[in-house]
């Protein structure tokens, strides 16, 4: 990971580490701890807590919020100041029941449009609407079963580029063979993906 320090998070920017993720868990939680530390002032205890719904976030963190996601191969962290973040990533791949899976969250609509396409493009779109669902749900952090409803037509929406609501989606780059999303409780003014060796623009803010 670089050490390169990263610029300062404004309200509504949202910041995102792509790590090659580690097969042990203790190193996952290591490159978040390392992570955290570089947006906290020099010496600042990381002490994680855990809401009702299991969902992390860190004591005395000075409006900072973060979220984790991980697959094989991947993982995402998620920063912005002063509002609650969510992320999600999955690697490209094949989803044999991705028509039924559409049809269950996202409804008979959604599940015709993606019987229309061939694979691998039909699972590739399907798992681009699921990071963007999923990541809606864990920013707001709550019921699992209950945001999915609340949330599916948000991600649809996204999903067509349609003009972005509350909470904010937005897919973004996650490299080659990955897709990805962020979701933020407030407009979402800018992205920046940091990965090894170097820092790249994210998507600029729709308009």
């Amino acid at each position: 990971m670089t050490a390169r320090l990263p610029p300062p998070l404004a309200p509504g920017a949202v910041h995102v580490w792509i790590v090659a993720r580690a097969t042990r868990a203790t190193s996952s939680r290591r490159a978040l701890a390392r992570v955290l530390a570089r947006y906290l002032p020099a010496g600042t205890a990381l002490q994680l807590v855990r809401g009702a719904n299991g969902r992390p976030s860190l004591r005395g963190g000075l409006g900072l919020d973060f979220n984790v996601a991980h697959t094989r191969g991947r993982l995402a962290i998620a920063l912005a100041r002063g509002a609650r973040v969510g992320v999600d990533i999955e690697r490209l791949r094949r989803v044999p029941a991705c028509l039924a899976l559409a049809e269950e969250v996202f409804g008979a609509a959604a599940a015709r449009a993606l019987a229309r396409l061939d694979e691998p493009r039909r699972s590739a779109r399907f798992l681009a609407l699921w990071t963007l669902l999923e990541a809606a749900v864990k920013a707001e952090g709550a019921d699992v079963s209950q945001s999915f409803a609340r949330y599916r037509g948000a991600a649809l929406a996204a999903g067509e580029g349609r003009p972005p609501a509350i909470p904010d989606l937005r897919p973004f780059d996650a490299g080659r063979g990955y897709c990805a999303a962020i979701a933020l409780d407030r407009p979402i003014s800018s992205v920046r993906i940091f990965r090894a060796g170097g820092v790249t623009a994210g998507p600029k803010p729709r308009r």
